[in-house]
């Protein structure tokens, strides 16, 4: 079992997961890199990142290729603040196992961080069939620099995504928007 003490000497914890895909999503690192070093604190950060060639400057960052499942769900239970990718799977298991409401961010085909904009797609579905409050934990923007230092500033929110998320109106109404889009590629 992964704890918060075995990872680092404080007891805030980032989380950062970005998938399995072999494409880099660089453009995350960099801005979570210069949001953390503006943070001027002990945050402790771990970033798991199947594929990357970027280099941290902040000094309490720890990478990690790939985690077990157990391990992902543990950090995904313990973990203060999360920023993951825009997949599906990976919004399915924090929507279930997050303690903390998530920032999501799409990957986007324009920065060569994935074949396609799904995730863009998926996100913004997502943005538009929830509460207004929540829009601004769906990231499909260029720019995101702004919003993962505002979502690390601010006061760490309950998951509430299961009150949104996979009821059977909800469901039906996502399959078939994502049915739609896969026809259309």
């Amino acid at each position: 079992m992964v704890s918060k003490s075995n990872l680092c000497t404080k007891s805030y914890l980032i989380f950062v997961t970005l998938g399995t895909t072999n494409y880099c999503f660089d453009r995350l690192l960099k801005e979570l890199d210069m949001c953390l070093m503006q943070r001027r604190n002990n945050d402790c950060t771990i970033v798991q990142v199947n594929n990357t060639l970027y280099q941290f400057q902040s000094k309490r960052v720890k990478i990690y290729k790939s985690l077990s499942i157990k391990k992902l769900i543990n950090l995904m239970r313990r973990s203060d603040k999360i920023i993951s990718h825009g997949g599906y799977g990976t919004f399915y298991m924090l929507y279930k196992y997050a303690r903390h409401m998530p920032l999501f961010i799409a990957r986007l085909q324009s920065y060569s961080e994935h074949v396609d904009n799904h995730q863009a797609f998926f996100l913004e579905k997502l943005r538009k069939h929830n509460p207004k409050k929540l829009a601004k934990y769906f990231l499909v923007e260029d720019e995101i620099g702004k919003h993962i230092s505002e979502y690390l500033n601010e006061k760490s929110k309950e998951n509430t995504l299961n009150n949104f998320f996979f009821n059977f109106t909800n469901r039906k109404e996502l399959l078939r928007t994502i049915s739609k889009f896969i026809s259309k590629t």
